[in-house]
């Protein structure tokens, strides 16, 4: 064997076994890829979701936002009655007592 047929052989295996690195590193890069993909996917997913879920929470939200008004109206409606009920107590004392009532008078019979 001569020492260019030598260098031939070394120069082949060098590149047979940097072919083979490259070949290795691609694959990997490829399997990162395809992970990636999959990641970017179930993100979406999730993201679609979330989204969707963030829309419930909002409708919920305003539900009970009218819920709550319309409660608070009611409330304010029933602390006006209280209150002309007490004036119309008040006004019924008065007359009872204008007319000889005695109406913290109780009656034992």
């Amino acid at each position: 064997m001569t020492q260019q047929s030598v260098n031939k052989d070394l120069l082949i295996d060098v590149l047979t076994k940097e072919n083979d690195n490259l070949k290795k590193l691609t694959k990997a890069q490829e399997e990162q890829l395809n992970n990636y993909r999959q990641h970017v996917e179930v993100y979406k997913t999730l993201t679609q979701k979330m989204s969707e879920q963030e829309k419930v929470q909002s409708k919920l939200i305003e539900g009970l936002s009218k819920e709550a008004a319309s409660l608070r109206e009611a409330n304010e409606e029933l602390n006006q009655f209280k209150n002309q009920q007490a004036d119309f107590i008040d006004l019924l004392k008065t007359q009872l007592a204008s007319l000889g009532f005695d109406i913290n008078a109780t009656d034992n019979s």
